[in-house]
């Protein structure tokens, strides 16, 4: 899980690939925890998540109860 730039330094959304198979599942069209969190819930099968040092990412994955999926940050 990364960000992409729909313009630099104004509007970003989130690229969320499978890194097994290396290839792109979806955009989002933001980085946000709602939009984020929303999209891991409708994919209740994730079990590992690679994202990079986004602390928007950290909230969605881990979410409030602190338990969610592995997250490896890089």
């Amino acid at each position: 899980m990364d960000d992409w730039a729909l313009k630099k330094g104004r509007r970003y959304g989130s690229l969320i690939c499978d890194l097994t198979n290396r290839k792109p599942i979806d955009l989002l069209e933001s980085r946000t925890v709602e939009e984020v969190k929303s999209w891991l819930v409708q994919h209740p099968s994730i079990q590992v998540v690679s994202r990079d040092g986004s602390m928007e990412y950290a909230k969605a994955i881990t979410g409030p109860s602190g338990y969610g999926p592995m997250a490896f940050v890089f």
